[in-house]
């Protein structure tokens, strides 16, 4: 004895298809949501990693660290470490120029680059593309510049980049205290950071330092 399976109706396969793309969307939807948990994670364990290496340094002794260092070496080093950390592989242009070597706190500054770099690349979208800029300015001092073609920030955001926020910006840039504590450490280091940000247009840090520290131990 023998049977036949009825074919299924058309409109009941399209019920299925349709069933079918809901559940789809939905996954994506959960899968957005742990991508931007992730996402924040990230972001906050490099914010918790600066605390640490600045509770480090400071219990260490404020001029246990200082040292000679060559700031090509810290900016190639962070950029390696923020690639690693998002994941992302953005165009990069290098253009140093001839530094003589800095007296700093070469792990203080390997955590700012890092920060400037990891928000950088948080904001780029389509055209994946960061600049890093280095020169001599005069007898005393150097100049990092970090240009990303992000989204670029509203001119209220900027204004308060470097506050101590603790909550997550919808933007991805100067989340929880990175910025905050990158802006400390700079100015341990008698130097200065300026940031220019335009929507539509990218964002430039820009970061100025002393060639030689007055509280530095002498060699």
């Amino acid at each position: 004895m023998t049977s036949k399976t009825a074919p299924m109706e058309k409109e009941e396969f399209r019920s299925c298809v349709a069933a079918l793309e809901e559940r789809v969307e939905e996954r994506t939807i959960q899968l957005q949501k742990v991508l931007n948990m992730l996402r924040k994670r990230v972001s906050s364990s490099l914010d918790i990693r600066m605390i640490l290496q600045n509770l480090k340094s400071k219990s260490a002794g404020g001029n246990a660290c200082w040292k000679q260092e060559d700031l090509h070496q810290i900016l190639d080093l962070s950029l390696n470490r923020a690639r690693a950390e998002l994941k992302c592989q953005p165009k990069v242009f290098r253009h140093y120029g001839e530094l003589p070597p800095v007296c700093c706190q070469s792990a203080q500054l390997l955590e700012v680059f890092m920060t400037l770099l990891v928000n950088a690349v948080q904001s780029l979208e389509a055209k994946r593309e960061l600049s890093i800029l280095t020169d001599r300015l005069g007898d005393d001092k150097v100049r990092i510049r970090i240009i990303d073609t992000g989204r670029g920030m509203a001119p209220d955001h900027v204004a308060r980049i470097f506050d101590p926020v603790l909550s997550q910006d919808p933007l991805g840039k100067g989340s929880g205290l990175g910025l905050w504590l990158a802006a400390r450490s700079v100015e341990r280091h008698h130097g200065e950071i300026e940031v220019w940000s335009q929507v539509g247009s990218g964002t430039r840090f820009t970061i100025t330092l002393p060639i030689g520290q007055p509280d530095a131990p002498e060699a």
